[in-house]
C-alpha cells in the first residue's frame, strides 16, 4: 500500500526493488523536487530509514513527517555531501512565499473574494483563510510561532478598518525577534495582492487601499505568545468570528478551467 492507501499504479519486480534498495541505502539523504501531497514542499531535506518490499523509500523528513517516497511517482535527488554539510538551510518564510504564489495566490477567485468580505458568513474568505493557513503550517512545521522556530515570519490574517469597519484577508509580515512587531502588509482584494509600500503599486489601486482600509487592526491565524501588540483576546469582535471560525471551511481554490476562464474574464 502507498502513503495513501491505494494499490501502487506501477508494479515493481524483485529485480527492480533490489536496484532501488542497493541506490537508496539507510541513510541516504535526498531532497524532494515533487510530491503530490500537501505541505510537502519542494526543497524539504530528508534521510531514507529503509525501503521496503514494493520499492518505496520510507523517510524522516526534516519537518518531522515520514511519509514515504514512491520512485517514478515522486520525484526527488540524492544530496552530495557538499550540498548536505551546508549549514544554512532554506529560510521557512521563504519557502511559504514560494508556495503560497505557486499553488495558492494564483487560484484565487480576487472578485469574489472581495464580495465575500461583504457576506454575513464571509464563508469564501474563510475558506481562502484555511487554505493560507495550512500552508503556513506545513512552511514552518507549527502554527506556534516565535523567535526560536523564525525570525521573520509572513502570517495569514485580517485586517479591520478602524474608519470603515470593512475586512480584509492580508499576509502579515511579523518581527518575532522584537515580540512581533509588524512592519508589512500584503492585502488580498478584487485587485489581487497589495502591498502599500510597493513603490510600482498603481495610483489607483493606492487609493482603493486607503478609502477601503487606512488604519487598521489585525489579527491573525499564528499563535505568538510573545507577541506584546496583539492577542487575541484584543482582536477586534469581525476579526475575531472569522480567525476562530475560518477552520469550519473547507479549503476551496480555483481549478485550471476556473483559472482560464476568470483570466479571459479579465482580458
Amino acid at each position: 500500500m502507498n502513503r495513501k492507501g491505494a494499490e501502487i499504479a506501477v508494479w515493481k519486480s524483485e529485480k527492480e526493488v533490489e536496484a532501488i534498495k542497493h541506490k537508496y541505502p539507510k541513510g541516504t539523504k535526498l531532497e524532494l523536487d515533487f510530491m503530490d501531497e500537501e505541505g510537502m514542499l519542494p526543497g524539504l531535506r530528508g534521510t531514507v530509514d529503509y525501503v521496503d518490499d514494493q520499492g518505496q523509500l520510507h523517510m524522516n523528513w526534516e519537518n518531522g513527517r515520514s511519509l514515504a517516497l514512491v520512485p517514478g511517482e515522486d520525484v526527488f535527488h540524492v544530496l552530495s555531501e557538499k550540498q548536505d554539510n551546508k549549514s544554512e538551510k532554506k529560510d521557512p518564510t521563504d519557502s511559504y512565499i514560494e508556495y503560497l504564489n505557486s499553488n495558492i495566490l494564483n487560484r484565487i477567485d480576487y472578485g469574489r473574494l472581495q464580495e465575500s468580505y461583504d457576506t454575513e458568513d464571509k464563508a469564501y474568505a474563510k475558506r481562502i483563510l484555511n487554505a493560507l493557513h495550512r500552508a503556513m503550517v506545513h512552511a514552518y512545521g507549527t502554527e506556534n510561532l516565535n523567535s526560536d522556530v523564525v525570525e521573520y515570519a509572513l502570517i495569514p490574517g485580517v485586517i479591520q478598518s478602524r474608519n470603515t469597519g470593512n475586512v480584509c484577508l492580508a499576509l502579515l509580515e511579523l518581527d518575532l525577534q522584537s515580540s512581533g512587531e509588524h512592519f508589512h502588509t500584503g492585502y488580498l482584494t478584487k485587485m489581487g495582492v497589495l502591498s502599500y509600500g510597493n513603490p510600482e503599486l498603481s495610483k489607483e489601486a493606492r487609493n482603493f487601499i486607503k478609502e477601503m482600509y487606512g488604519p487598521y487592526d489585525y489579527g491573525y491565524t499564528a499563535t505568538i505568545p510573545n507577541d506584546i501588540h496583539v492577542s487575541p483576546e484584543t482582536f477586534p469582535p469581525a476579526v475575531k468570528e472569522i480567525v476562530s471560525t475560518f477552520r469550519n471551511y473547507e479549503v476551496e481554490l480555483l481549478n485550471e478551467e476556473e483559472m482560464s476562464e476568470v483570466e479571459d474574464l479579465e482580458r
